[in-house]
């Protein structure tokens, strides 16, 4: 199975029968797609799908074609900072990592809460809010902002979400020859 994630939606191609479904976002269905506009996708255990969207995130089980939404809401404390969502993975405790435009978003491995995490701002042309992409490097975690460069995090060793982290921020600096470009 080969999953591909669009800016109209979501598609399952089985490589052996050639067969295509296709997965859009329906109003009228709660259990489809939470938005078309895909940014990412991630295969984790169990083979839950995760689709990062501009509308938020949908956990598939990829056993059945019912889509389990989840949004940023006023209504409750216990939820994602914001519906766009860049990325997702999980770390080696089992979290899941949401990179979103307003920082970063982790649900705890027994799924039972949300904590937020802000980077810190230290380049004043930047807000520092949009996370992009994760990379891991052994126990270094990276991250890419969207128009404000990068940052970096060791990965505690007994790590549990809500623990503080320490980032390390990466820009350019026109008066800085050694920034980076």
């Amino acid at each position: 199975i080969l999953w591909v994630g669009t800016l109209e939606g979501l598609s399952q191609l089985n490589l052996k029968s050639k067969k295509i479904t296709n997965y859009y976002h329906d109003p009228q269905n709660p259990y489809s797609l939470v938005n078309n506009y895909i940014t990412n996708l991630y295969i984790g255990p169990q083979n839950i799908l995760w689709v990062s969207t501009f509308g938020g995130i949908s956990e598939l089980y990829t056993n059945s074609d019912r889509f389990i939404k989840v949004s940023q809401s006023s209504q409750s404390k216990n939820t994602i900072s914001s519906n766009i969502v860049n990325h997702c993975i999980r770390d080696k405790f089992g979290n899941l990592w949401l990179a979103t435009s307003k920082g970063i978003d982790v649900k705890d491995a027994n799924g039972s809460r949300y904590y937020h995490y802000n980077l810190p701002k230290s380049f004043r042309y930047h807000k520092n809010e949009e996370i992009v992409k994760f990379f891991i490097d052994g126990d270094t975690w990276w991250i890419g902002l969207w128009g404000g460069g990068l940052s970096r995090f060791k990965f505690p060793a007994n790590f549990k979400p809500g623990n503080t982290l320490h980032f390390q921020n990466f820009y350019y600096d026109s008066n800085d020859p050694k920034s980076i470009r």
